[in-house]
């Protein structure tokens, strides 16, 4: 086993191992075709190009094709392509360490600063962030759609204050959420109002019929369709055993990585997919490595790299 690949074994036991792996540009380059995150080859004229020497690119290569002579960019149909500005050593530590220990921009920023990289403004990384949430979230859209069951403690929250001074654009988010006590797989979902139209929709789509919903005795729960059972716990807890502290421990959580993502607070248009990615995380959250190669697996499956 070559240094190379000997970095790799240990990257996908320790994610922060990738500050070795992009210690300059060919190891990187070397580890993301490995993973698939770039191109192995590239045809054009129904020809196989091959790679060559390209220093007025920011690579420092591109692919050739060797019967129109066209030199085409080394990124060309993945993830890195939106970012071609960025050299891939920083790219591949903003999306795989950075974005994967949720740090925020601010942060990334300066961390970049200080190993003294050519670190993007902090605007572009957010860009970068906001592309991986994007990913994510359409990952979590299809492959957690499955309805709950059994018993189901439901509640709603208020994600960002109205405007105030300093907070010019923020204004009342509310969100309403649904935890299935059997597995602890939850549900978040951003809502204009949460009265029993909005609430029982939530439930037909969402929970199967016959389980038991838990809440705190909202209003908009007093009109739960009647193939739905459900038990009103107006301090959040009953004298039979019966609470709401999972879906309340769950906001305790989404409120802690808001904070730390967000110093203003996370902003309407955002909402959606900083959810997912919070209950991605959540799904993986006893290992850093399940957070890697399901982000490794993310971006490939979406660009289909051969």
């Amino acid at each position: 086993m070559n240094a190379t690949n000997q970095a790799v074994a240990v990257f996908r036991r320790d994610p922060s191992f990738i500050l070795g792996i992009t210690i300059n540009h060919d190891n990187t380059v070397q580890w993301m075709r490995q993973n698939r995150l770039l191109h192995s080859g590239q045809r054009h004229c129904n020809q196989d190009c091959h790679v060559i020497n390209n220093f007025q690119r920011i690579d420092g290569a591109s692919f050739r094709c060797p019967d129109c002579g066209s030199n085409i960019n080394f990124r060309i149909g993945t993830f890195w392509m939106r970012f071609r500005r960025v050299p891939l050593v920083v790219l591949a530590r903003i999306v795989f360490h950075y974005f994967i220990n949720s740090f925020s921009a601010k942060r990334t920023a300066r961390l970049l600063a200080e190993m003294g990289l050519e670190q993007p403004s902090e605007t572009t990384i957010k860009r970068i962030y906001a592309r991986i949430r994007s990913l994510v979230a359409q990952f979590m859209n299809r492959e957690y759609n499955r309805r709950l069951s059994g018993r189901i403690q439901m509640d709603e929250v208020m994600l960002t204050h109205r405007a105030g001074d300093g907070r010019r654009g923020i204004r009342q988010i509310w969100a309403i959420g649904m935890i299935e006590e059997r597995t602890g797989e939850a549900r978040i979902f951003q809502v204009a109002n949460r009265n029993s139209f909005t609430i029982n929709n939530l439930i037909n789509l969402h929970i199967e019929p016959h389980s038991r919903i838990l809440h705190d005795g909202w209003a908009g729960y007093g009109r739960i369709p009647t193939n739905y059972t459900h038990i009103r716990l107006v301090q959040g807890y009953d004298n039979q055993g019966n609470s709401t502290s999972r879906i309340e421990g769950l906001w305790g959580e989404l409120r802690q990585q808001i904070r730390a993502t967000y110093a203003g607070g996370v902003i309407e248009s955002n909402v959606g997919n900083f959810v997912q990615e919070f209950l991605w995380r959540r799904t993986r959250q006893n290992s850093p490595n399940n957070l890697l190669q399901s982000l490794i697996n993310i971006i490939t499956n979406n660009y289909a790299l051969i």
